[in-house]
Parts: structure tokens; C-alpha cells; sequence
């Protein structure tokens, strides 16, 4: 089996287990709701896809300094991750689970670009080392 064909594999048995888990959720939300999941400090709280016509967006709270550290490490000083859009980040103290949390709300103007960008930042939590 040539890498691609087992890349593929794999991206379609991550897509059929996201279903399952996490069907309430937009499906074009689904792997980057997954993706940032797994990374450390990091808990999603609501997404949206925007549905072809309003801004996609991601919230979810920041335990950690380092958490923020580690995901704008993925994302370029203009807000890019080799993608024809800007990501757009509001931050602000959150009332739960800690004092010291930050609300985060991650959004991309775009309609449907949306999920393909969301796409291309869950691939980079996804590869990246750490």
C-alpha cells in the first residue's frame, strides 16, 4: 500500500470515528474540534461552520500559557497556515474552570473556505512534533 492510499485510509476511519463520537457537532468542525482536543491546556467549548455563509468559528478555553504558545506556533504573524485565509483570534479571561483560563474564539471569515482551512490547521496539530 503506497503512503497516500494509507493516509487516505486513515483520514476516512478518523472521519467515520468523528461521526460516531462527536455527532452533534458540524461536520466540517469535527477534526479541528478533534484535533485541538488533543492538545495539552486545550479544551473546545463551541463551534459553528458557518454553513457556507457566516463565519466559521471555534471556542475553547486555554489552561496554560504554553497551549496558546503551541497552537500560534502553527499559525504565521498574519494569521495564516498555508491558506488563502487569516485566522482571527479573540482572547478574554474565562469565568470557568480557573481564574487564570482564557476564552478563546477562533474564527475565519469565508463561508465555505472555512473548512478547508480548518482542515489544513487540524492536519498541522495533528503532524506536528512535540
Amino acid at each position: 500500500m503506497t503512503d497516500s492510499i494509507k493516509v487516505e485510509h486513515e483520514r476516512v476511519a478518523l472521519n467515520e470515528y468523528l461521526e460516531k463520537t462527536l455527532p452533534h457537532i458540524d461536520r466540517a468542525c469535527r477534526y479541528l474540534v478533534y484535533a485541538l482536543n488533543q492538545l495539552p491546556g486545550i479544551t473546545t467549548i463551541s463551534s459553528c461552520s458557518g454553513h457556507g455563509s457566516r463565519q466559521f468559528y471555534i471556542e475553547f478555553i486555554l489552561d496554560t500559557a504554553e497551549a496558546l504558545r503551541n497552537l500560534f506556533e502553527l499559525i504565521d504573524d498574519d494569521g495564516y497556515v498555508n491558506t488563502e485565509l487569516p485566522w482571527s483570534f479573540t482572547i478574554e479571561p474565562a469565568a470557568v474552570p480557573h481564574d487564570y483560563s482564557l476564552r478563546v474564539n477562533m474564527y475565519i471569515d469565508g463561508g465555505s473556505w472555512g473548512e478547508s482551512c480548518a482542515d489544513e490547521l487540524a492536519d498541522a496539530i495533528m503532524t506536528q512534533e512535540g
